[in-house]
């Protein structure tokens, strides 16, 4: 998915189609991180998005086919005659696919305790005016 928020900001939502590759730019040695998303389809064109900093360690963490979501800028270069498109990144998100069969690979799995609420009403505590 491919929606265009306000001019030149986009929300990008798909799976990741490539590998990150994480660099360490020459002169400064700021970290950055890029991955490809398939953001309209299988046979669409990709989405390469680009994130710095802290971001560039999120992306770094996340594996070819996870879930990824990504609120970006789009960033025109030419280079050698070519229009090259990216994405950098304000905000990325990161759903693990391999957490997510792990997940469901648990059958009968029990929900987790509520303990925030005991349920029973402890001894001492006034009963609630609603």
């Amino acid at each position: 998915m491919l929606i265009e928020t306000k001019s030149n900001h986009f929300m990008i939502a798909g799976p990741i189609r490539t590998e990150p590759r994480y660099t360490l730019t020459p002169q400064k040695e700021t970290p950055v991180c890029t991955f490809a998303v398939s953001a309209q389809g299988r046979d669409a064109p990709l989405c390469n998005l680009k994130g710095f900093y802290d971001l560039a360690m999120v992306m770094a963490a996340a594996s070819k086919g996870d879930a990824c979501f990504a609120v970006a800028r789009k960033s025109v270069n030419e280079s050698g005659g070519k229009i090259y498109t990216d994405y950098l990144v304000e905000f990325v998100s990161i759903a693990s696919a391999s957490a997510a069969a792990g997940a469901a690979a648990v059958p009968n799995a029990a929900p987790p305790a509520n303990t925030l609420t005991g349920g029973a009403q402890d001894a001492g505590d006034e009963p609630l005016p609603f």
